[in-house]
């Protein structure tokens, strides 16, 4: 599984995001939805189309995603 700078997922289309993000360049108040999306993805699970796998609403706002219920999977 390729991994990528936070930096870069950002400028990724659409088509080539399904990657892991490296947290260690993820800004540190968005880590923990970056971690939810990364297990997402290492258990092959479908991501959310509207968090994109983070299971945040509106990423780091506390408010969990209510696609997904907050799992970040579909």
């Amino acid at each position: 599984m390729k991994t990528v700078s936070f930096e870069t997922f950002l400028k990724l289309p659409d088509s080539e995001s399904f990657v892991l993000v490296d947290l260690n360049t993820t800004p540190a108040h968005m880590a923990g939805d970056y971690y939810k999306r990364n297990n997402n993805i290492l258990n092959e699970r479908k991501l959310c189309d509207r968090c994109q796998g983070t299971g945040n609403e509106l990423y780091s706002m506390y408010r969990k995603c209510t696609a997904c219920n907050g799992s970040g999977a579909i």
